[in-house]
Parts: structure tokens; C-alpha cells; sequence
């Protein structure tokens, strides 16, 4: 009966945060209901949360928190290379943006150029026998490898000679034989001849059965 009212609360109706997620003041000091204190209630909205918007959402004296903005991300490319930088996007999102090259294809080069976990994958014929298109044989003596451009060629292919044979091996990873009688790999991409089963080297060697012509002459297969 002094005139005044609650005046040992002088927070009383002063805005408060109550006990929820954020720390943001949306609720108002009243009285507690045996009126020996006072409570912070009617908080709204409760548990805010922040948003990437460079704003301090859930007022906690931090922007952004917890959203790993600046470091290296990977956009909607068709690789998975991380070329591009997290940022604040749209309505508070996430974004990967500012990728700086995008779709990066796989090569063949024993690298992984697309970032996934993979190397030259979609050359699966690298390793295996072939027949190159600059002979007019159909014998199997080459093997597909990486070129210094990147992609898949069949290399080391040898031309079989005139008279000789191509003898096909059963497996894709063997490699065909041109045979001269006897002999193997008797092919003119190394100067050899082929003449009654015998295979002449380029240097003059004539290998008979069981050899094969190589660059220094005859050699046992």
C-alpha cells in the first residue's frame, strides 16, 4: 500500500529469450504464478534457426555459424571436381557456386580427370589386342594404350607379310601371331619377307621353325 506496484521487479514486462534454442528475446518478464518472481514466457517465435544470410538469425552474436562458407564445393557439373566455393544462396540455402571448370571429361592417362574416385574409366579395351586400320590384315598383334592426346589407339600393331599366316589366340589380352611356317611375328612393319615357311629378317636372317624374327634377327619364340 505504498502506491506502487511490483516495484521490486523492475524487469517486469521487459522483453526476455526463454529457455529454447536460440538466444533471441521474444518473450516478456511475468509475474511467476506464486508471484515470488518473475518467468520469462509467451516467446515467439521459439528455437530459430540460422540461415546462410549473413544475419544473426538466432542472435548469438555470430553470423552464419556453422555453414562452411569459402571452402571448396563441387556444382551441379558432370564431374565431380571441386572447383567451386560454398556460399549464401536463395531463402537461407547453401549454394556451390563460382565453379571455375566445369564438366572436366575423364582422359586416358592414368589420371583421375573427373575427380570420382576412378581412373580412365570408359576406355575399357586399353590393354587388350587389336587390329590396326594401316594394314590390310585382320591378325590382332597391336594393343590399345593412351595417347599423349588423351584418348585410346591401337598401338604396336604389325603388318603380317605376304605368305604368312595370322594364328589367333583365344583370349583378347593375348595377342595374334602372323606366322611364317614355323615362325612368328614375321610382319613387313619390321622389313621381314615370308617365302617357303621361312622367315627372312630385315637384316638378312632366315629363322625357320620355332623362331621368330626380331629386330637384332632370329630369336627362339
Amino acid at each position: 500500500c505504498n502506491g506502487k506496484t511490483d516495484e521490486k521487479y523492475p524487469e517486469l514486462g521487459q522483453v526476455c529469450d526463454g529457455p529454447d534454442g536460440d538466444s533471441c528475446a521474444n518473450g516478456t518478464f511475468t509475474c511467476s504464478p506464486d508471484g515470488s518472481s518473475v518467468q520469462c514466457i509467451n516467446e515467439f517465435p521459439t528455437n530459430v534457426q540460422e540461415l546462410c544470410d549473413n544475419q544473426d538469425n538466432d542472435c548469438d552474436g555470430t553470423t552464419d555459424e556453422g555453414f562452411p562458407l569459402g571452402q571448396a564445393c563441387d556444382g551441379p557439373d558432370s564431374d565431380e571436381c571441386k572447383n567451386g566455393t560454398w556460399s549464401c544462396g536463395k531463402v537461407g540455402k547453401l549454394e556451390c557456386t563460382n565453379e571455375t571448370v566445369l564438366n572436366i571429361k575423364e582422359l586416358c592417362n592414368l589420371k583421375d580427370d573427373d575427380c570420382d574416385g576412378a581412373t580412365d574409366e570408359g576406355f575399357g579395351q586399353k590393354g587388350l589386342k587389336c587390329d590396326s586400320s594401316a594394314d590390310s590384315d585382320s591378325c590382332e598383334t597391336g594393343t590399345y594404350q593412351c595417347t599423349p592426346q588423351g584418348t585410346l589407339a591401337c598401338t604396336g600393331d604389325n603388318a603380317c607379310v605376304s605368305g604368312a599366316s595370322c594364328k589367333i589366340s583365344q583370349s583378347s589380352a593375348e595377342l595374334d601371331q602372323c606366322l611364317c611356317g614355323g615362325s612368328s611375328i614375321c610382319s613387313s612393319s619390321q622389313g621381314d619377307s615370308c617365302s617357303g615357311g621361312v622367315c627372312t629378317c630385315k637384316g638378312g636372317s632366315a629363322c625357320g621353325f620355332g623362331q621368330k624374327c626380331t629386330a637384332s634377327g632370329c630369336k627362339p619364340l
